[in-house]
């Protein structure tokens, strides 16, 4: 019987290339906070508390001051595909002014990506050839309970495939055309632009993953 000899080296850079792993995960679920992955623990600018509702542990957000800025994040990218997921308790209902018009922004990063909430839709968008041009929307449910939302992105050549989930389910699927900006701008977390783009609400736990999970993956975060 003939041996078949694979170098280390290879099954080494297989498992990294196709690591589950999270590049980033804050974790406020527990008596303290967990931060692990490739990025150190968060530089917090306002004063967002670490208590939560509902029994459950999290870093709340005033909607005015509060975020967070991962530090070396200036070159996280999605160009080659990703995850974005959060456990997230809104505290309004995403009206204002009796209109469907509150904003709340989980994940930012300047002229690349963002995930949040616009009104009462899940709101995922790109930046490609200076524009914002693969705009995702997903209603979501009116709940005053945290929920669990996250966002993928599949490259396929010059295309990228988008695909949000609420609660480990897959709520909107689209493909765009154009290649990802890319913009050397940290992450941050609970603040868009500034103004409305605050979040008001808590996390409980975030990550980034360098490649898109599965739906199944994604019910067991």
């Amino acid at each position: 019987m003939k041996k078949i000899f694979i170098p280390l080296c290879l099954i080494f850079a297989s498992a990294t290339l196709w690591s589950t792993e999270p590049l980033l995960r804050y974790d406020y679920k527990g008596d303290a906070p967990k931060f692990t992955g490739e990025y150190a623990a968060p530089v917090v600018t306002g004063k967002p508390s670490i208590g939560g509702t509902d029994s459950a542990s999290a870093i709340a957000f005033d909607g005015k001051r509060d975020f967070l800025t991962v530090p070396g994040s200036n070159s996280l990218h999605l160009t080659g595909g990703g995850t974005l997921a959060a456990t997230v308790k809104f505290n309004d209902n995403g009206t204002e002014g009796g209109k469907a018009d509150a904003h709340d922004m989980i994940f930012f990063k300047p002229d690349e990506f963002l995930l949040g909430r616009t009104g009462d839709q899940l709101y995922f968008n790109m930046k490609s050839g200076k524009q914002w041009a693969m705009t995702s929307y997903a209603k979501l449910p009116a709940t005053a309970a945290p929920l669990k939302v996250a966002a993928t992105v599949r490259r396929d050549g010059d295309k990228s495939e988008i695909t949000l989930y609420i609660n480990g389910k897959q709520v909107f699927r689209k493909r765009f055309a154009g290649e990802p900006d890319t913009t050397d701008a940290p992450v941050t977390i609970g603040k868009g632009w500034g103004g409305p783009w605050f979040l008001n609400g808590e996390l409980s736990d975030l990550a980034i993953y360098n490649q898109p999970l599965t739906e199944s993956e994604i019910a067991t975060l």
